[in-house]
């Protein structure tokens, strides 16, 4: 009896704790905005205002634009019955009600213009909503090759063992000069057939949906360090060269100690060499080019021209923050 008794305390602590989990998940501003009653227009106008060449936009613009949107819904019958709502007011009210809830961020821009930019929250409600709204969700063996080589690669990184390395490093040398000596006798390249390049497609699409919101989440982290680091140190009375001082050092022990900063400096270390977004770009050039791409939706063909630029905005972004913190 007292077995049971304990076992049934388990099931409940471990359902009680996976519950408050969820509790706190649903208290994100990201899920909010997925939740409420209005989701589907904040989604479509937030998608459409920002995009990946436009990452910020002018607060009259944006206002502008969300109003037409409105008109436009408003025209087709949109609204007016309770499995289609509309939100009542005007841009001016939405947007300052989804700065509120944590989706938008209204800043100043570096030409002294008041702008709107989707918040970590915004962007990653919009990367839930497109991938369940858009491409095929399935297991696919792209999809399946990459969880296999992430499992290995990890096993790589965390085995210390230098003959186990030299065994597997001898084996991959083995196969490629295999490969190597098939082709310059003249073997042809194997081919992949459409479908699996448009799974491989769709497997890439996946993964650079998530970078946007990641950046973001970057970005904002280090921009809450540098204001509590400003906070603290404006009320020191030392002289300010001394203060100074101090803030660059501290500045530097939280780029080296916080996970952002490791982790940001980890991104970088792949993908901030201008070189690399260079060569990143080519080899999207050389996919488009491919005839299976002409089997992708329009938008999704986007998605793959932009996935550079969207990666080297990111990037950027998490480097200025770094710089000014720094």
């Amino acid at each position: 009896a007292d077995r049971v008794v304990r076992y049934v305390s388990m099931v409940t602590r471990g359902v009680e704790g996976a519950y408050q989990g969820a509790l706190r998940a649903f208290q994100s501003p990201m899920l909010a905005l997925l939740h409420q009653t209005h989701a589907p227009f904040v989604v479509t106008v937030l998608a459409m205002v920002f995009t990946a060449e436009r990452p910020t936009v002018a607060v009259a613009a944006a206002h502008a634009e969300i109003n037409d949107a409105l008109d436009q819904l408003r025209a087709a019958g949109y609204g007016d019955e309770d499995n289609q709502p509309l939100p009542t007011g005007n841009a001016r009210d939405l947007c300052r009600q989804w700065v509120q809830a944590g989706w938008l961020v209204r800043q100043v821009s570096d030409d002294d213009v008041e702008v709107y930019r989707l918040s970590a929250y915004g962007v990653g409600a919009l990367e839930v909503a497109g991938r369940v709204g858009g491409a095929r969700t399935r297991v696919s063996e792209s999809r399946v090759r990459t969880l296999l080589e992430a499992i290995e690669r990890l096993a790589q990184d965390a085995d210390p063992d230098v003959m186990v390395r030299i065994v597997r490093l001898h084996e991959e040398i083995q196969q490629r000069q295999k490969e190597l000596t098939r082709l310059e006798k003249g073997g042809a390249v194997e081919t992949v057939d459409d479908e699996q390049l448009l799974e491989a497609a769709e497997n890439v699409l996946h993964l650079a949906r998530e970078l946007p919101a990641d950046f973001a989440r970057v970005a904002e982290s280090i921009k809450a360090i540098q204001r509590d680091v400003v906070a603290e140190l404006r009320h020191d009375v030392r002289p300010t060269g001394e203060v100074l001082r101090e803030y660059l050092v501290r500045g530097q022990r939280i780029l080296d100690a916080t996970p952002e900063g490791r982790a940001f400096a980890g991104a970088l270390r792949l993908i901030g060499d201008p070189v690399q977004i260079d060569d990143l770009w080519s080899q999207l050039r050389t996919v488009l080019q491919h005839r299976f791409t002409e089997l992708l939706p329009e938008q999704q063909r986007r998605e793959l021209t932009e996935i550079s630029r969207r990666i080297e905005q990111g990037v950027n972004r998490g480097r200025f923050r770094f710089e000014i913190l720094a």
